[in-house]
């Protein structure tokens, strides 16, 4: 008996002692790395690593954008852009370039797309036309006359003039204008066998006389001969514009 309780007294020590060195022997395996340890993550393409940039970074290869984000800039913002970009823009939209001297913009629209355009000198002009009858008394051969006058504020251009007479007889018109333009004369019929004599601008010449505000523009007519009533009709085209 007393043999016995030594036995297991003895294996209760082996016991105490082998627990106590697998502990110690634990303990020295788990302590912390002095350094840090490399790690590779083997993810596929189909499981990318979600990351972070933080700082200055530059990226090799090709960026792709697949939506464009909206941008927009402050009144007075300027852009600067270099290269030959390629700008489109909406319907309605408006955009105020400011080019370089020796700067070159090419619209290449084709033939079934054209871009309108409108005179903008034109936009502030206002067509007119004006006709006066003109009647040369007996024992005169010619007569003047005030034909318009320029209103306060506005300039007169005259394109065209145009003119008819009815003439006694035998009788021609020598000569008729209208400011300092003269009208091309041509009696087709003769005067000795029809009342009419009519006048012509040449039909290759375009004529240009203006007139500032206030003035008189005023025709004239004279035939070559005195007797009998003598009736014509001088007119004018052009357009009124703002006095400069």
């Amino acid at each position: 008996m007393i043999a016995s309780r030594h036995f297991y007294a003895m294996a209760g020590i082996v016991t105490l002692l082998s627990a106590s060195a697998l502990s110690t022997s634990h303990g020295h395996t788990l302590a912390a790395a002095t350094n840090p340890l490399a790690v590779t993550v083997m993810n596929g393409n189909g499981n990318p690593v979600p990351v972070t940039l933080q700082g200055t970074n530059q990226i090799g290869g090709t960026v792709a954008v697949n939506s464009l984000p909206a941008v927009q800039l402050a009144g007075g913002t300027s852009v600067g852009i270099t290269g030959t970009p390629t700008v489109s823009l909406s319907a309605g939209t408006s955009v105020t370039a400011t080019l370089p001297a020796g700067s070159n913009v090419s619209v290449n629209n084709d033939p079934a797309h054209p871009v309108p355009v409108k005179d903008a000198s034109s936009s502030t002009r206002i067509p007119i036309t004006v006709t006066t009858n003109f009647n040369i008394g007996d024992s005169f051969n010619s007569i003047g006359h005030e034909m318009y006058s320029v209103p306060a504020g506005k300039r007169l251009v005259i394109l065209t003039i145009f003119g008819q007479a009815s003439m006694p007889s035998g009788q021609t018109m020598i000569s008729a204008e209208i400011g300092s333009i003269p009208l091309h004369l041509s009696d087709p019929r003769g005067p000795s066998t029809d009342l009419i004599a009519v006048f012509k601008q040449d039909a290759v010449t375009q004529v240009t006389e203006t007139f500032n505000a206030f003035d008189f523009v005023g025709g004239g007519v004279e035939r070559n001969a005195t007797s009998d009533l003598a009736n014509c009709t001088l007119g004018f085209t052009g357009y009124l514009e703002d006095a400069p």
